[in-house]
């Protein structure tokens, strides 16, 4: 399977899902979601 197959069902199945923090799957795989660096991720996601 091609990166971009797999990231498109990864993507397409449970990884825009939110679980119980919050969070989505997403982002407890991929993001530094430590306290300190809430800010910084906060102000990514704005855009």
């Amino acid at each position: 399977m091609k990166a971009e197959e797999k990231a498109s069902k990864f993507y397409n199945s449970d990884g825009w899902s939110h679980h119980d923090d919050g969070n989505t799957l997403d982002a407890n795989k991929w993001e530094d979601l430590r306290d300190c660096s809430k800010n910084y991720i906060a102000d990514c996601r704005k855009g």
